[in-house]
């Protein structure tokens, strides 16, 4: 997967895990256990995107 991609991926599952964690929004409503992997999946994909040595 490229390193585009995956940055785009990551802030997106940010993003989403961003609205889920108010409930006050009643955007969506998700078990706790999905927001979390969404924030750790995100934060890893981020992390990886950006800290690659490879060239994209």
């Amino acid at each position: 997967m490229s390193k585009p991609v995956l940055l785009i991926l990551g802030v997106v599952l940010l993003l989403m895990a961003l609205l889920a964690s108010f409930p006050g929004l009643e955007t969506v409503t998700e078990p706790g256990w999905h927001v979390v992997m969404k924030w750790i999946g995100g934060i890893i994909a981020v992390g990886v995107a950006l800290f690659d040595k490879k060239k994209a």
